[in-house]
């Protein structure tokens, strides 16, 4: 199993709520599209706590196949490590503020410190 760190990008997915409804106007009115990272396709689980802007940050558990598939994907940024340089996206600016960031070690413990449920 390998486990990772992933900056993805988000895709808008529609809830599994529309399908099926007996008004489907209505249905996609009360239960809109949400969104979810692309990295999840790759995955047999993931966890991606914190959202903005169209990015994600997202924890991943991949067989090696998996893995392989993922690294192919220009859209993902794959962290090797937690010394890994993290370059902040326009999506983490609001979570990093004037913060100074250097590697995904650095964001991770700022998100500890920023965020009650965030812990690593």
């Amino acid at each position: 199993m390998v486990t990772r760190w992933i900056l993805s990008p988000l895709e808008s997915v529609p809830s599994p709520m529309v399908d099926g409804a007996k008004d489907p106007i209505q249905a996609a009115i009360d239960y809109p599209n949400y969104d979810l990272p692309v990295v999840r396709q790759y995955c047999q689980r993931y966890d991606a706590p914190f959202h903005g802007a169209g990015a994600a940050i997202t924890f991943c558990e991949m067989d090696v196949t998996q893995f392989a598939a993922a690294q192919k994907d220009a859209r993902l940024t794959i962290f090797n490590s937690l010394d890994d340089p993290f370059l902040a996206t326009p999506a983490y600016t609001d979570l990093i503020g004037t913060a100074t960031i250097t590697t995904l070690r650095d964001f991770l413990n700022l998100m500890e410190e920023r965020h009650v449920k965030f812990a690593v």
